[in-house]
């Protein structure tokens, strides 16, 4: 099936789809509830609109597939219909196996490898920016992730736990903003092998040639 080149170019598409969600979508739940000081339910109900969105494009995608053609559809951010809908029946249980493999794989390398740069560039920015006089713990904690800045921050006195805080914040927050345009620009270099590769497929169920 690999050697297909609508499954293949589809797949490498999925792959830095997810890989440019994963990260994101982490943080975002993470800024929200630890940086703006949302409840987990709270939080949910600011992502909800993005899930709704994927509800409606996995909707309207089996129509949109037949009046468009692929490649341009998936330049937009539809892979899975076509891995599947590219191969005989009797495979069609493979391939969406490796669709969802594929999408696992994107969303881990998104968390490991855009994450980690994200970390980077928080910790690279609080370390400079912590008040003087923190017990060694705290310290290490705030340095290594916004999680453990708040953590410590409660076991603080007020005024020392707010110095903490800001720049914690401020710093995870920089590096959301750092991530999300490596998101942007991995989504948009997804784009082009979607057009190269996909391009020449015509949308499903179309007459040769149209």
């Amino acid at each position: 099936m690999f050697a297909h080149r609508a499954v293949s170019g589809a797949l490498g598409v999925f792959l830095l789809a997810a890989t440019a969600l994963g990260g994101v979508y982490l943080l975002i739940t993470q800024y929200l509830q630890l940086a703006k000081g949302l409840s987990p339910l709270q939080a949910g109900l600011w992502v909800l609109p993005a899930a709704a969105l994927l509800v409606l494009v996995s909707t309207a995608s089996p129509i949109a597939v037949r009046r468009i053609r692929p490649g341009r559809l998936i330049a937009a951010g539809l892979a899975v219909q076509l891995v599947v809908g590219s191969v005989p029946p009797q495979k069609a249980g493979a391939a969406s196996g490796l669709a969802t493999t594929c999408s696992d794989l994107g969303i881990s390398l998104g968390i490991a490898v855009i994450g980690s740069i994200a970390t980077a560039v928080y910790r690279g920015q609080v370390t400079g920016e912590l008040p003087g006089g923190l017990p060694p713990e705290a310290a290490a904690a705030s340095r290594d992730s916004l999680g453990g800045a708040v953590t410590a921050a409660q076991a603080l006195p007020g005024e020392l736990a707010a110095a903490v805080l800001a720049p914690a914040r401020t710093a995870f927050a920089s590096g959301l903003t750092t991530e999300a345009v490596i998101a942007a620009v991995i989504a948009a270099a997804a784009a082009v092998p979607a057009l190269r590769r996909l391009g020449h497929i015509p949308p499903t169920g179309s007459t040769p040639g149209r």
